[in-house]
């Protein structure tokens, strides 16, 4: 998934969350975004578009330890806290459906650390990926192939737009 549609999702969670517990301020929207986007910190350790997923980063169990610790803290030392604990953890794991959903080169590790194998919803072609995550002049002919190829699904293509979009009427509404 794009980091503009990451993005959006953080603010998509963000509005439903206003309109959950009625809580509407910056620092619970730059939480919601943080943890919609923060999964892909490992593109600065992957070489290549393939590999950026091979972390535990776009693990659920790593994410789910990193909740439950915070949880169990949280029900004593950071409990003022747990609402934005709960939109951080919403926006990880929303990123981490949306990756699986919209994979073609890397999907996510499910069930890391007993199984490497990356799932998506999408067949994975791995090669297709072996191309730097970060375009620069001597590898922009290469990128633009790479992204040719990840928006001919038209279902992809499809998710990646109304999530993009859907914030745009969310605010307007």
């Amino acid at each position: 998934m794009t980091p503009i549609a990451h993005i959006s999702s953080g603010y998509i969670i963000y509005i439903a969350a206003t309109q959950l517990i009625k809580i509407e301020n910056t620092p619970l929207l730059i939480i919601a975004i943080i943890g919609s986007l923060i999964p892909d910190v490992d593109a600065f350790f992957g070489l290549n578009m393939k590999d950026h997923h091979n972390t535990i980063f776009h693990t659920p169990l790593f994410w789910l330890i990193i909740f439950n610790i915070l949880f169990i803290l949280g029900q004593s030392i950071l409990l003022e806290y747990m609402d934005l604990i709960y939109i951080f953890f919403l926006g990880v794991f929303i990123h981490l459906l949306s990756d699986w959903i919209t994979a073609r080169t890397a999907g996510i590790r499910v069930f890391y650390p007993f199984k490497k194998n990356n799932y998506s919803l999408f067949k994975l072609e791995s090669d297709k990926g072996n191309i730097p995550i970060f375009p620069n002049k001597n590898n922009f002919k290469v990128w633009m192939k790479f992204w040719t190829h990840y928006l001919k699904n038209k279902y992809l293509l499809a998710f990646e737009i109304i999530i993009t979009i859907t914030p745009i009427f969310m605010t307007i509404i």
